[in-house]
């Protein structure tokens, strides 16, 4: 499966998206016109599936593991109805809305559900490790600057599962140094896409 490297700014986001399973990237909306990095934002949510990876990345660190999931047959949502149109939603009230995820703003106009898989562990593997590790392996990765996310093909996801595992052997056996999870949110976005889904059917 593929696999997609999501950046952060601090283990604080990092945190809240793991223990959620969510993760959104902030679009603010240009005048009228999608550019052409929101375009490809838009395409690389729109080629997620489920079982694909999912990693996140802080100032030179890796961590992992996770696994995307389905939700009512999706595993990536809109995270409210006009979320994809060129608007400026920002001085709608965000809770007017009606978006899947309990907290943001409007410029979360994406969002991908995730679970660990099988853990997400504490212990963040440094880039330039990564990249030793299996060299010939790592392509995607190396261009890793100023991008929300990127995507990596087969091999190098498990190239990057193979040494984020090693590096976590201990814990993975004694089932510790995990951040913590709970389908909470999962449960609320399959209630109300459902209700979004009834609404426009």
């Amino acid at each position: 499966m593929a696999g997609y490297i999501m950046t952060h700014s601090d283990v604080d986001s990092l945190t809240y998206c793991v223990k959620t399973g969510t993760y959104s990237t902030n679009l603010s909306a240009p005048k009228g016109n999608w550019m052409t990095h929101h375009e490809g934002t838009f395409a690389d949510y729109l080629s997620m599936k489920p079982g694909d990876s999912i990693y996140f990345f802080i100032k030179r660190k890796i961590y992992g593991i996770g696994k995307l999931i389905e939700i009512n047959s999706e595993c990536r949502f809109l995270n409210y109805v006009g979320a994809d149109r060129p608007v400026d939603y920002s001085k709608k009230n965000y809770g007017e809305l009606e978006p899947l995820l309990d907290e943001g703003t409007a410029n979360n106009r994406c969002l991908c559900v995730f679970e660990p898989a099988p853990l997400f562990f504490l212990n963040g593997v440094d880039m330039d490790d990564a990249l030793n590790s299996n060299p010939d392996r790592f392509r995607m990765l190396r261009a890793m600057w100023k991008v929300s996310f990127i995507k990596v093909d087969d091999d190098e996801n498990q190239a990057l599962m193979d040494i984020i595992l090693k590096r976590n052997e201990e814990n993975l056996l004694r089932n510790e140094n995990a951040y913590p999870y709970s389908d909470t949110l999962h449960n609320q976005i399959r209630e109300k896409y459902r209700t979004v889904q009834a609404d426009s059917g």
